[in-house]
């Protein structure tokens, strides 16, 4: 007799079991058939429907930032996801929906490592949160337990009719508090990369996948030798960075942009506000105020003073985009009505262009802005010295368009924004 047919006996045998010792029986038959020839067969319920296997899926997260202390962990549990993914906050709040014969639950258990691998937190768990099959999710974190160093964490999906456990990472279902029974994050709230020639992207990531993340895009061709760039969000009181107590307050986010050299031409940086809040998600309000993110915009620090920067919001991921070259160090994101055309002035009277790195250039605030932007340099004559066009060029270096320094005296700079035309003074002293 051959292979084929002493499984088809016993898969017989078993179906004739459960006609005379029920399901228990056939769950134990079907095993064993499928045991000794490898067959895909599970056990039954109620002798009938066979029971597919319980499956998760979530968003994983890049990193955790240790100051917005936000990390949420959402997805969905179930048997079939039907290609169905459920936005935020509806995860929290489910929509009604059709009824299912089967219940699931979903667990979270996280521990904090500090940054000296030192410390670790005992594992606690969330949850659960319960449903019919399949089942969106969503855990935060406590922003409390956020600690510079690793955030570890375990889903647990667990069917009801069955008590069918699933774990992910799916190491922990053999030992669930082993060292590879967690999916391991980082948390810090800086990044660091050297760039060369080709360019690319340093980003901080934000533990919410529902909100964007603070990034530097640097174009191809911008750096020809190896260039470290930095971005660090930091604590709005920290005592280090320059004093906003003369601007609009309240302070809602602060970075620090480092670079290792100087260099001619922009990055484009963009700065994540918070208008995030658990389980609520995004409400079109800062977080902590009453004002709209509509009014959010960056100003930034050039070593001297703050100046207002403005950037390209997107409401959707809670972030400000701008392109800027190095003359800020800091940024930070203030409530502030939108730049108008005369706002965008430079804040330089004098220039003077002799390589110090001091004052050297008239810097004009067009770095939020999608369109281009022409700017014509005079002298008082009348003559043209120098043409610019942002978004390439957003300041003046005191050369004209043959690359010569100009001479020292007064010039007028003009350029149109919003069908406005604005012109100005700055004297160049040698």
């Amino acid at each position: 007799m051959n292979r084929e047919r002493i499984v088809y006996r016993r898969i017989r045998l078993a179906l004739a079991l459960a006609l005379i010792m029920g399901p228990a029986a056939t769950a134990q038959a079907l095993y064993s058939s499928r045991k000794k020839t490898a067959l895909s067969v599970t056990a039954t319920v109620g002798g009938t429907a066979a029971l597919s296997a319980l499956q998760i899926r979530h968003t994983a997260l890049a990193g955790v930032s240790n100051v917005s202390k936000m990390a949420i962990i959402q997805g969905e549990v179930g048997t079939s996801f039907n290609g169905v993914q459920t936005d935020f906050p509806s995860r929290i709040t489910p929509e009604a929906k059709a009824k299912s014969a089967q219940t699931v639950k979903v667990y979270l258990r996280f521990r904090t490592i500090s940054s000296s691998g030192l410390e670790t937190t005992p594992v606690t768990e969330l949850g659960p949160i319960e449903g019919p099959d399949p089942l969106s999710f969503a855990f935060q974190i406590p922003p409390s337990t956020i600690q510079a160093g690793h955030l570890q964490y375990q889903i647990i999906a667990q069917r009801s009719s069955d008590n069918a456990t699933t774990y992910f990472p799916k190491t922990a279902a053999a030992d669930p508090t082993g060292p590879d029974a967690f999916v391991d994050v980082g948390v810090q709230a800086s990044a660091l990369f050297v760039f060369d020639v080709n360019g690319g992207r340093l980003i901080i990531p934000e533990g919410n996948p529902n909100v964007g993340h603070s990034s530097i895009d640097v174009p191809a061709g911008l750096f020809t030798s190896p260039t470290t760039l930095s971005l660090i969000e930091i604590p709005v009181d920290v005592p280090t960075a320059p004093s906003l107590a003369a601007q609009p307050q309240p302070t809602v986010a602060l970075y620090r942009f480092d670079s290792d050299r100087l260099f001619n031409g922009a990055v484009k940086v963009t700065l994540l506000y918070p208008d995030f809040i658990f389980p609520q998600g995004q409400r079109g309000i800062l977080n902590g105020t009453q004002i709209p993110e509509t009014m959010a915009s960056v100003i930034g620090w050039d070593g001297f003073e703050w100046r207002r920067l403005g950037g390209a919001r997107d409401t959707s991921l809670n972030t400000l985009s701008l392109r800027v070259g190095n003359a800020y160090r800091y940024f930070a994101i203030v409530p502030m009505a939108a730049l108008s055309a005369d706002d965008r002035r430079p804040m330089e009277k004098v220039i003077t262009p002799n390589g110090d790195g001091i004052n050297d250039e008239l810097n004009f605030s067009f770095g939020d802005l999608t369109q281009s932007v022409d700017v014509d340099i005079f002298d008082v004559n009348g003559h043209r010295v120098r043409s610019l066009a942002s978004p390439n060029n957003l300041k003046w270096d005191g050369r004209d368009d043959s690359g010569k320094v100009v001479e020292s005296g007064v010039y007028i700079y003009q350029y149109t924004v919003d069908g406005k035309r604005v012109s100005g003074l700055v004297a160049v002293a040698k």
